[in-house]
């Protein structure tokens, strides 16, 4: 077994996510052990269950028995980290987006291990729908519809974040949610060649202090459409960080010249238009979505995101030990490459 020494950035929502997700995996395979054994944080007093922790980041980065850093901080911070981390050597897992703006990412250059948490890819019905349209199941695709739903900021009273100011975030539901419909729609149906949106804002202004009376403008958008074309496949994704579903949204639905397909949590339900009703269908699991199910056997305890999350982490750790799982991950390079497409239609900025 592999002992696989990780250094974690921050300790916020996401890292937590990560941190389950890495003693869930630590329990169900025997390939590795991940060592949570450092923690950069700004509140180093808050973090548990790290061999150490530091708010010097030097100190951090430098660690010789570091191997992999996981960047679990703001968008506007990863450029840096990942360059320190390159300097220093170390595997790279970072969260989407992999930067704010892209020009950020010009001083990278190549980076040899990486993966990003682009956790929809890992997703089991969505690796099924994969090896069905790679089987040629389905016929000719026509047209699909992503949607990702959050109403985090419908409160007028919910105070500003980083998260509402292009100079720290650049986008807003586009870059935090859509990056994740527009990885998925790449993955499935292969490369953008054309794409055009529309924006909205609920909130144009929000507060900044407890007391609701200091204001600053909200300059990110809050709602976005985006209508793609893959060669002769057309999809429409929208985001939404204002928006309530009545009923649960479903993440991807694609619809095909011998029926239609919709993504259920983890289950391909399939409506065919010869039988006029919603059957099974006969897919071979690639080699990829075994691994992914029997993953996701071994972890029915956790919520599919965390799961999702640990299903990515595992193969980019594979990968840094086994060089045929690197197909299995989705790169810094890859992810730089959907997020391109929504940079394009945020230079536009076309709203409603």
């Amino acid at each position: 077994m592999k002992i696989i020494k990780i250094g974690i950035i921050g300790y916020g929502r996401i890292a937590q996510t990560h941190i389950s997700a890495i003693h869930k995996l630590n329990e169900i395979q025997d390939h590795f052990k991940v060592v949570l054994h450092s923690c950069l944080s700004t509140h180093p007093d808050r973090v548990q269950g790290f061999e150490k922790v530091t708010n010097d980041e030097i100190e951090f980065f430098s660690d010789p028995e570091l191997m992999v850093i996981d960047i679990c901080t703001p968008n506007f911070r990863h450029a840096h980290e990942i360059e320190l981390a390159k300097k220093y050597n170390k595997a790279i897992y970072c969260e989407k987006p992999v930067v704010s703006n892209l020009h950020e990412a010009k001083r990278f250059g190549f980076l040899e291990n990486s993966g990003v948490a682009l956790v929809y890819r890992y997703n089991e019905g969505v690796s099924l729908l994969k090896d069905a349209i790679d089987q040629n199941l389905l016929g000719k695709l026509i047209h699909y519809k992503a949607i990702i739903y959050h109403d985090s900021y419908v409160s007028g009273n919910r105070l500003m974040t980083w998260r509402q100011t292009k100079a720290k975030a650049y986008g807003g539901a586009s870059l935090d949610l859509g990056i994740h419909s527009v990885d998925l729609a790449r993955y499935l149906l292969g490369e953008i060649d054309d794409q055009k949106s529309m924006m909205n804002q609920l909130h144009h202004q929000r507060y900044v202090d407890e007391d609701h009376t200091v204001t600053q403008v909200n300059d990110t958008d809050e709602y976005m459409a985006l209508l793609l074309r893959h060669q002769h496949v057309i999809g429409v994704i929208e985001s939404s960080r204002v928006s309530k579903n009545l009923v649960k949204e479903n993440t991807f639905e694609l619809f095909t010249e011998k029926g239609t397909v919709v993504i259920k949590d983890e289950s391909v339900i399939f409506y065919s238009h010869a039988s006029k009703k919603t059957q099974e269908l006969k897919i071979q699991p690639s080699l990829r979505t075994q691994l992914i199910h029997d993953l996701n056997q071994k972890m029915t305890d956790l919520d599919l995101f965390t799961r999702m999350h640990g299903t990515a982490l595992y193969f980019f750790l594979m990968s840094l030990l086994f060089e045929h799982y690197k197909e299995y991950v989705c790169t810094i390079s890859q992810a730089l490459q959907s997020q391109q497409i929504i940079q394009n239609v945020l230079q536009e900025e076309v709203y409603a």
